[in-house]
């Protein structure tokens, strides 16, 4: 498996042995304190595994979103159920 690392010379590959292959699962709670505790753990793993700064970036800000995304959906669907349950 390669992946292209991106950066200062945008032709480099760089080639991943299998026993490189990470899992990483993580639970996180309903709550906006998740954000910040999932974008650490997967700047985490992409700086421990060489990717370029400029990425880890990237990807650590889509998981903010993501996950920020995530949380809001849960509370305003509770706050939905509530609601129905009301009428």
């Amino acid at each position: 498996m390669k992946t292209h690392m991106q950066g200062a010379d945008d032709t480099k590959q760089r080639a991943m042995p299998p026993e490189a292959a990470v899992l990483t699962l993580l639970t996180l709670p309903s709550r906006i304190g998740a954000v910040e505790e999932a974008a650490a753990a997967v700047a985490a793993l992409l700086r421990r595994s060489g990717t370029a700064e400029h990425i880890t970036q990237g990807i650590e800000l889509a998981v903010r979103e993501a996950v920020a995304n995530a949380v809001l959906g849960v509370f305003l669907f509770a706050l939905m159920d509530r609601l129905k349950q009301r009428a």
